[in-house]
């Protein structure tokens, strides 16, 4: 029962914080979407899998349609059909500020309990899958819902598009592209240009009709873009602008957790990868994986120095979605650190001369950096999802047309896991413990069960009742909120 819960809390809040605080003309519609989404829900119960699905679940190396491996067979992809099978199909929709024609998939980011973080992020196995359900235009930068993109912009909205989003879109595409540009005639006025679909013919091209492809945008660019127009547009609408900067939060964690694809350290890589799943047959938890690479970096005569790097990477990521923030950074300053330290580096020039060794530096060296950078700005924006959530609930309070009452429980369990995250222990202990004592009527959230065992997290850290330098501000927001929900039990 308690996963039973825990799995509808979930898909109920990602579809909450979609649909909250909408205008008063758009009840009829939301309340269609969210029988639609209730239905969905039912019906994945009643799902017949596939063959091999099961097991696939268990096993991300084998594809859950044909139940094969995964791996290229005599170097051709044997799966072409399966993965359209797995994939929703393409639809073509038209950007709703510039206009431009756009190539996309309905986007499906519902997914079981056990494949996420603790504040719902997502780590689905097998192919990379996205975290929000926002669509992109590459062309002016402009990001939303497809229901969004089809309303089209006012002319105001459209300008700023243009002279706000469209460059620092374009130039960010500019800084990704590991590509000779000039070959390419791209400049910083037409990068999407790289995004066009091919099989997009000529004649359809010379009558403006490029489909640009915008999956292929990377996940920060979209939802750092739409959070922007948010800000700009709907500056009251907290529930929005809370999603927006954790679907944020969320892209720049999976920067961190992405695999390293770097052909220098793929032995490595690869190394390690067979270790772990000797180890663990089915694919382990985040805690269960970083305590076994603690277990095989200490041993520093069995593991050569790249293979003790690669760990630090992989345990950073680990740690990250723990909520370990600090203890992420320490791995990957140490990374920085030994790449810096000439001395270490000694023995395995030598063995391999000093051109590769260089180059695996300067590898280990841009990974760790990168991954760094992202730890930061994933923080901005959990401490940005936490404020405009507060302020969501504080306008709750003041109007109570922000949320249902059963609702509640999940944003503040939500405010409270944001703050663990940060690193705010004592806030987060405030919000989560007051999260788990939240019942609704005849029945659990699914937000208590978590609560709890975030509240043993956070004593196994920094022990009973942490000090929150907040407490009075937040002890008059909680005491009403559990005053509502424990009124709608009567």
């Amino acid at each position: 029962m308690k996963h039973k819960n825990i799995i509808l809390f979930i898909i109920f809040s990602l579809y909450s914080i979609n649909s909250a605080f909408v205008a008063e003309n758009t009840k009829k519609l939301d309340k269609k979407h969210q029988l639609l989404a209730e239905l969905k829900a039912e019906q994945s119960k009643k799902k017949n899998y596939f063959p091999f699905e099961k097991e696939a679940m268990k096993n991300p190396n084998i594809c859950p349609v044909c139940g094969k491996s995964w791996d290229m067979v005599d170097g051709k992809n044997i799966h072409v059909n399966c993965l359209k099978k797995l994939l929703p199909p393409k639809i073509e929709i038209r950007c709703g500020s510039c206009g431009q024609y756009l190539s996309t998939r309905i986007k499906n980011i519902t997914y079981k309990a056990e494949l996420m973080d603790k504040d719902f992020c997502p780590h689905p196995h097998g192919p990379n899958r996205p975290v929000s359900n926002l669509v992109i235009c590459p062309k002016c930068g402009y990001s939303d819902t497809i229901a969004n993109h089809k309303k089209r912009l006012s002319m105001k909205q459209r300008a700023w598009v243009l002279n706000t989003l469209a460059p620092v879109t374009q130039r960010e595409i500019l800084r990704l592209l590991h590509l000779d540009i000039k070959k390419l005639n791209i400049t910083e006025h037409n990068a999407y240009k790289i995004f066009i679909d091919p099989t997009v013919t000529g004649s359809q091209q010379k009558s403006g009709r490029e489909l640009i492809i915008e999956s292929e945008v990377p996940e920060f660019i979209r939802t750092v873009n739409a959070l922007k127009f948010a800000e700009k547009f709907y500056p009251t609408n907290f529930p929005i602008l809370a999603r927006d900067s954790w679907y944020a939060a969320w892209a720049y964690r999976k920067i961190v957790v992405q695999p390293m694809t770097n052909s220098e350290l793929m032995d490595s890589v690869n190394r390690i990868m067979d270790i772990l799943e000797k180890k663990f047959p089915i694919p382990p938890d985040p805690e269960a994986r970083v305590n076994e690479l603690v277990v095989l970096y200490k041993d520093s005569t069995l593991y050569p120095l790249i293979d003790r790097q690669v760990m630090l990477i992989l345990m950073s990521g680990d740690y990250l979605r723990l909520g370990f923030r600090s203890w992420a950074k320490d791995c990957l300053s140490s990374v920085v650190n030994t790449v810096k330290n000439d001395s270490a580096w000694a023995k395995l020039k030598a063995k391999i001369g000093d051109k590769k060794v260089k180059m695996q530096r300067a590898i280990l060296r841009k990974n760790a950096k990168e991954r760094m950078f992202a730890i930061d700005k994933e923080g901005v924006y959990l401490k940005k999802s936490a404020e405009y959530l507060r302020k969501a609930l504080i306008v709750h309070i003041k109007t109570k047309k922000v949320f249902k009452i059963d609702e509640i429980p999940a944003n503040v369990y939500l405010i409270g896991e944001f703050e663990k995250r940060l690193e705010h222990y004592g806030r987060a202990y405030f919000w989560l413990k007051a999260a788990s004592k939240m019942q609704l009527p005849n029945k659990k959230s699914g937000a208590e069960i978590w609560a709890m065992g975030e509240l043993d997290s956070i004593r196994s850290a920094v022990g009973n009742n942490p000090i929150n330098p907040s407490s009075k501000t937040d002890n008059a927001i909680l005491s009403t909120l559990a005053k509502m929900v424990h009124l709608s039990n009567q």
